[in-house]
């Protein structure tokens, strides 16, 4: 009986799993790996792969440069990934040294699910003097970018005002709302009443409000900038004035003003009960 002919791919797939285990890759990522490695292979399709074949550096690009027209840039970087690391275990090289991997798209914000009650939620579980609470209030209530709120200082603060020096040494100004002036009335120290109102970093007010978000019982994970597209989503909601809320927000473009300016769920009731009575 003729024993089972074993396909030269089988043999780099099993290399590769060896590989990876040995080097301590979880099962997930294993699984993953193996999958794109698989594809790549499939795509070399007759032509056996040899690291210091000219042609596995073209077969690569090739194959990623067509995934780029069918799967986003997360999965792209993630199969450069699998077949850089496939040629660095099994064939000791690197043929993708000089690719470019796309750039992931920026994250889109979005307005919370409950708007301002939600930005309220989390004001409720954070302590009272926080960084973290008065860089929610001020991205909520007042519309600040997280480095607006991070570099806000107390002599910023005029009368009922805000002054914000935005992008572009851009000025705007913001009136406070009550709710964020019973927050900033808390967390005034009459010791620094000229210097920064907060001591913390941007990539610290981004975890605090992530955190806050689950500890709130939001029902999916919150981003700094979705208290920022809420806050420009309630103004528009009330006014229905896309200039006021570009000035609010200190956008230079009204385009820009209408990505952030998400349409809330009860603006949607509103309209198809406007529409069927």
């Amino acid at each position: 009986m003729r024993a089972p002919t074993i396909c030269w791919t089988d043999v780099e797939l099993s290399k590769f799993r060896h590989a990876l285990e040995d080097e301590g890759k979880s099962e997930h990522t294993i699984r993953a790996y193996l999958s794109d490695v698989s594809q790549f292979l499939e795509h070399c399709d007759s032509v056996q792969v040899y690291a210091d074949n000219p042609i596995m550096r073209h077969r690569a690009t090739e194959w990623l440069g067509k995934s780029k027209k069918v799967v986003g840039p997360a999965t792209v970087n993630r199969r450069m990934a699998s077949v850089k690391t496939y040629f660095r275990l099994v064939h000791s090289k690197d043929v993708l040294e000089r690719y470019k991997a796309p750039s992931p798209p920026p994250g889109q914000p979005h307005p919370l699910p409950n708007l301002m009650d939600d930005v309220r939620a989390m004001l409720a579980v954070t302590k009272p003097h926080s960084d973290a609470r008065l860089a929610i209030a001020l991205m909520g209530f007042a519309g600040l970018r997280v480095t607006e709120a991070r570099t806000l200082t107390w002599a910023q603060i005029e009368h009922d005002w805000l002054v914000i020096n935005g992008k572009g040494s851009k000025i705007r100004y913001v009136p406070v709302a009550p709710e964020l002036q019973v927050v900033i009335d808390q967390h005034h120290c009459p010791d620094v009443s000229m210097g920064p109102m907060m001591d913390i970093t941007d990539r610290g007010i981004r975890g605090a409000v992530t955190r806050t978000g689950v500890r709130a019982g939001i029902s999916r994970p919150v981003a700094s900038h979705d208290l920022r597209m809420t806050f420009g989503t309630v103004i528009y909601d009330k006014t229905k004035d896309l200039r006021v809320t570009q000035e609010l927000l200190g956008h230079a473009s009204p385009t820009t003003t209408e990505r952030y300016t998400g349409i809330s769920e009860d603006t949607k009731m509103q309209a198809i009960m406007a529409a069927v009575i």
